[in-house]
């Protein structure tokens, strides 16, 4: 990133209030804790047209922004003064060339033993590039600063295979040249390679901000010390926090909330039925009082559906709030007790300043689709054997990396782990793998032996902030072309309510973007939910809408073939 020379388009000092918002990113420090030492801001322009913010110290540059992704990172000039704040690799020697040269760092080229176990990283963090020197018992730099190119979890499952992590700055580039020029130092291997411990449950995980309690890896005083900074302790504030209240619970909102809806919401003219998951999403979430959030897979309930069919229950003897009837799966209410006492007396919701309101996913008008595995009897077991305290359940829903992070904690914890992304069997995973022979097998085997066992289930986030879940095969939108009286084309679209798409709306957004009539049939022949049939042949405007303005994956639509064909020269 730093190899060819810079413009610095301004080197401004920073002012108090931004001086804090950076310490309390880079480690959480008050801005009292580093004096009255100037912070200077230097925003460099490279030749690629990147844009970076460049932090310094007494003009010592010691940490770098990547403005588009608001990434911190650290200079190798920080990692000099304290090896162990940001997760290392280590390489041997060899690898020098390679990186000197531009390349990213390849898997395959970093050592990964007992000696030299992996970092815990996540993908996007920022970490050390460090070289071995076996013969002399030392590690030199770190040498280079990077940023993770997959998490270590996926390391694993790739078998150390492809690029590992993409170079950003190295020892000798041009933002080294824009400090003072320092060599690279060595450290005596005893010292340094402790700093990727084993995955014990007492131990810290690195993330991609520096860890303000690595006391003896960080320390405060030494890193005033290094920069000519005068720690100012009595400034620094101890005094604990007050507890907050309890929040109320996701049960009482759903409920308080449905009560104030059903009481001030629903217009008097209000035809039934109506849809559930429409009520829900037009009267529930538009009801909330601002700053709240109401996620359903937080209740008891878990579906609204669920909700709905259970709150009459709560209602009093020989009294109701809502009628639902179900028909083809789908579920709709047919009536709403208004008079009811509980209804007619629901309070005004208030907002709560204290809880921004987060905007449910998917409701950004578009299509969310996740594939997760739910946990079965014998995967539990599996787990409960890898785990000591077992967060999971019998329908918990899990990813493959949950599951590859618990057998790497697991391997890594009993020291199992071998050269290659493979692990020695012991009892626990031969039972797993019904492998009763203690020999050596892949990482990746193990994940996949638990995963095999559990149940694919898809998780939906519809475009109205709605959540559903499919543990059976999910029905793809299907495309047909039909001939009706005078031999005219209609498009048929099925299928579109199996990812909570709105059919009307849908069937208006297609009406205004090519000219021609929509409409809606409630009662189709195998479709879920309504049927949109729209004049002549629109395959190729819809398929292109659902893509592009929902946000759905073309593996979930069918029959885009059938679309007109264009000619050469643009014509159809």
């Amino acid at each position: 990133m730093f190899k060819r020379p810079f413009v610095v388009k301004s080197n401004t000092f920073i002012r108090s209030s931004d001086r804090r918002a950076l310490l309390n990113r880079i480690n959480g420090y008050n801005a009292e804790t580093f004096g009255k030492t100037p912070f200077a801001l230097a925003v460099v322009n490279l030749p690629t047209g990147e844009t970076v913010n460049v932090y310094t110290v007494d003009k010592q540059p010691i940490f770098f922004e990547l403005v588009p992704q608001k990434l911190m990172c650290p200079t190798v000039y920080i990692g000099w003064l304290y090896p162990k704040a940001f997760p290392t690799f280590f390489v041997p020697e060899q690898a020098l060339v390679f990186i000197r040269n531009g390349a990213d760092l390849m898997l395959p080229g970093v050592l990964h033993s007992e000696e030299h176990p992996l970092p815990n990283v996540e993908k996007g963090d920022p970490v050390f590039i460090s070289v071995r020197d076996s013969a002399n018992k030392t590690v030199i730099g770190p040498y280079a600063v990077g940023k993770t190119l997959m998490s270590t979890v996926d390391m694993f499952l790739n078998n150390m295979k492809g690029k590992g992590v993409h170079i950003l700055h190295l020892y000798q580039d041009e933002l080294w040249a824009f400090g003072n020029r320092d060599s690279v130092p060595s450290f005596a291997a005893k010292d340094v390679l402790d700093v990727v411990d084993k995955y014990s449950e007492s131990e810290k995980v690195y993330t991609n901000t520096v860890d303000v309690d690595l006391a003896a890896e960080f320390n405060t005083d030494e890193v005033l010390e290094a920069f000519g900074i005068v720690l100012d302790k009595a400034s620094i504030d101890d005094t604990p926090e007050e507890p907050e209240d309890e929040p109320e619970s996701e049960d009482e909102l759903l409920r308080r909330v449905f009560l104030y809806a059903v009481n001030n919401k629903i217009p008097a003219d209000q035809k039934y039925p109506i849809d559930a998951g429409q009520f829900y999403a037009s009267f529930i979430l538009k009801s909330l009082p601002e700053g709240r959030r109401l996620d359903i897979k937080k209740t008891s309930w878990k579906k609204f559906t669920v909700f709905l069919n259970d709150v009459n229950s709560t209602a009093g003897e020989g009294n109701w709030f809502v009628k639902v009837s179900s028909k083809k799966g789908i579920d709709s209410i047919t009536e709403l007790n208004t008079k009811h006492p509980e209804v007619k007396s629901a309070k005004s919701l208030t907002p709560n300043s204290s809880e921004p309101r987060k905007p449910a996913s998917g409701a950004n008008g578009r299509v969310d689709i996740t594939e997760q595995l739910s946990i079965t009897d014998s995967s539990l077991n599996a787990l409960k054997a890898l785990i000591p305290k077992c967060p999971y359940r019998k329908g918990d829903l899990v990813t493959q990396s949950n599951v590859a992070k618990a057998v790497l904690d697991y391997i890594t914890l009993q020291c199992l782990v071998k050269p290659g992304g493979k692990c020695q069997l012991d009892d626990t995973l031969s039972g797993i793998m019904t492998n009763f022979s203690n020999g050596v097998i892949n990482i990746n085997d193990v994940v996949q032996k638990i995963c095999g066992s559990m149940t694919k289930t898809y998780v939906i986030s519809t475009p109205d902030g709605r959540t559903i879940t499919k543990k059976t095969q999910l029905q793809s939108i299907e495309f047909k072309v039909e001939k009706r009286a005078g031999n005219k084309q209609v498009t048929l679209v099925n299928n579109l309510s199996c990812f909570g798409i709105d059919v009307k709306e849908i069937a208006s957004k297609v009406a205004t973007g090519v000219a021609t009539g929509a409409t809606v049939n409630a009662e189709a022949p195998v479709c879920v939910g309504p049927q949109l049939l729209v004049n002549g042949n629109q395959i190729n405007y819809i398929a292109e809408l659902l893509q592009k303005t929902y946000g759905l994956n073309k593996k979930y639509i069918k029959g885009m073939d059938l679309g007109v064909k264009t000619k050469k020269g643009g014509r159809k």
